[in-house]
C-alpha cells in the first residue's frame, strides 16, 4: 500500500499541529443544555454531533448562580 506525500502521517508532527492552529472559527449551531434553544456560536468545532454551548441569557444566568455561596453543613452532625 503506498502512502500518499500529502497524508499527515508522513508529515512533521509540529507541521500537522500549526495547520490545525491556523484553523478558522466558524458559526457553528449549537443546542443550550439549559433551555435547548438553537443558536450559533463562533468557534473552532472538531467534534462529532451538535455541540451543547449555552445561550447568552441562560450563560449569564449560571455564571451568577455559580458564584453564591452556599450554605454547608458542619462535618460533626
Amino acid at each position: 500500500m503506498q502512502t500518499n506525500k500529502n497524508s499527515f502521517h508522513s508529515e512533521d508532527p509540529e507541521m500537522v499541529l500549526a495547520k490545525i492552529h491556523k484553523a478558522d472559527k466558524v458559526a457553528v449551531k449549537c443546542i443550550c443544555p439549559k433551555c435547548g434553544s438553537v443558536h450559533k456560536m463562533k468557534f473552532l468545532w472538531t467534534g462529532r454531533g451538535t455541540p451543547r454551548k449555552y445561550c447568552l441569557l441562560c450563560k449569564n444566568f449560571v455564571s451568577v448562580v455559580e458564584a453564591v455561596d452556599y450554605h454547608s453543613m458542619p462535618s460533626n452532625v
